[in-house]
């Protein structure tokens, strides 16, 4: 039971995240 203002915190750091490891697995 976490604020909504933590999920407006949460949400652009998991994509950013998500996206580096994509990134990672495309650079190998």
């Amino acid at each position: 039971a976490l604020g909504p203002g933590f999920t407006q915190f949460a949400e652009p750091v998991f994509q950013r995240c998500v996206h580096l490891i994509q990134s990672q697995l495309m650079a190998k």
